[in-house]
């Protein structure tokens, strides 16, 4: 977790942020409870108040700690790449279940549809749809 924690602080130096309570209780529930909706942030960051959470995953946001994963209408939220490595989501349409996929081919025919257009790619967002076995069963 060590590597991590320098990570968060040099990133929120960079952005001349500092490091605070709030911040950091965020901080560690994502880092323990992985990609969440807003309302399962706040629960896990009981020691907070409502307010301060918002505020708190706007600035992480806005500086890239961390991104927002679509889902439909909604939005889940996890760390950056920063903190845990590249991936994508798939997410059953049926039920909210949420999956990570990690794919190297489907991270080389981005990286060769970006040269084909001249372009270096930066960043990229995949996210899948579907219906998950459970909900296919019923």
């Amino acid at each position: 977790m060590d590597p991590y924690i320098s990570e968060f602080k040099k990133i929120l130096r960079a952005h001349s942020q500092s490091v605070t309570k709030p911040r950091r209780e965020v901080f560690f529930a994502l880092f323990t409870h992985g990609i969440q909706t807003m309302s399962e942030l706040r629960s896990h960051c009981s020691t907070i108040d409502r307010a301060s959470v918002y505020r708190t995953v706007s600035l992480f946001e806005s500086i890239g700690i961390i991104v927002r994963v679509p889902q439909g209408f909604r939005y889940k939220i996890e760390l950056s790449d920063a903190f845990i490595p590249h991936h994508h989501h798939i997410t059953c349409t049926k039920c909210g279940a949420q999956k990570d996929i990690e794919q190297l081919q489907l991270e080389n025919l981005l990286q060769t549809i970006a040269s084909a257009n001249q372009y270096n790619l930066t960043s990229h967002k995949v996210e899948l749809s579907g219906i998950c076995g459970k909900c296919k069963l019923n």
